[in-house]
């Protein structure tokens, strides 16, 4: 039986082909067409596997990073506002210093020169674990404490340096925060790609399997006429 009617299927030409050769040829093209898909489908799912093995990777990298910052940022602990209260106030001081070798009151400035703000200013100073350069002390026995200037412009470039360390700390945290956000998406995108494939991976051995049949019965057909024919 040849087919007269319409002379394509899915942009093939049946024109003068008989039904089973027809029927094979639109098997084929399914099957075929299935496995371009696969294929496609692999690719999608190899791309999430390998962008998700690469975020694994910075985030491993970044978690280094950060541990090695947080051991390394002695003072840390102090709160922004701390810090920037601290910074001004020693600004404060250093403005009043008459060269990095003169010494000036650690309340100078802000604290009225009193006593009790030097030595509190110098607790907090020591609450960090921030180096001198010299010894602040009571250099002129008013009761007063004394810093060099050089030694307060040493602490605020060790009070800038945990500021820049807190900065950083704060910024890979933030940036961990977002590829862990960007993992579990990926992953749950993966996971629904993993379905499509599996579906798509049943589907084209199903077509081979009902093309191969197919191409089987129509052999066993031809032998059994040319049998008879015999």
């Amino acid at each position: 039986m040849q087919i007269q009617g319409s002379s394509s299927v899915a942009g093939m030409s049946v024109q003068g082909m008989d039904i089973e050769t027809t029927l094979l040829a639109v098997q084929s093209q399914r099957a075929s067409l299935l496995e371009n898909q696969l294929r496609g489908q692999l690719e999608t799912v190899t791309a999430k596997n390998d962008a998700i093995s690469q975020a694994n990777e910075q985030l491993t990298a970044k978690r280094i990073e950060l541990a090695a910052l947080e051991a390394s940022n002695a003072g840390g602990e102090a709160s922004p506002s701390d810090l920037k209260l601290l910074m001004q106030q020693l600004e404060s001081v250093s403005n009043f210093s008459g060269g990095d070798d003169k010494w000036i009151g650690l309340g100078q400035g802000w604290g009225q020169d009193g006593g009790a703000a030097s030595n509190e200013l110098l607790t907090r100073i020591k609450d960090l674990g921030l180096s001198n350069l010299v010894e602040p002390k009571d250099i002129d026995a008013n009761g007063t404490m004394d810093a060099t200037g050089a030694t307060i412009k040493d602490w605020m470039t060790q009070i800038k340096a945990i500021q820049d360390r807190s900065a950083n700390i704060a910024t890979l945290k933030v940036d961990m925060e977002n590829l862990k956000t960007g993992i579990d998406s990926l992953s749950n995108a993966q996971q629904m790609d993993m379905l499509r494939l599996q579906s798509l991976s049943n589907k084209r051995n199903e077509a081979f399997d009902v093309m191969t049949n197919f191409m089987k019965k129509m052999q066993d057909n031809r032998s059994g006429i040319i049998g008879n024919m015999r």
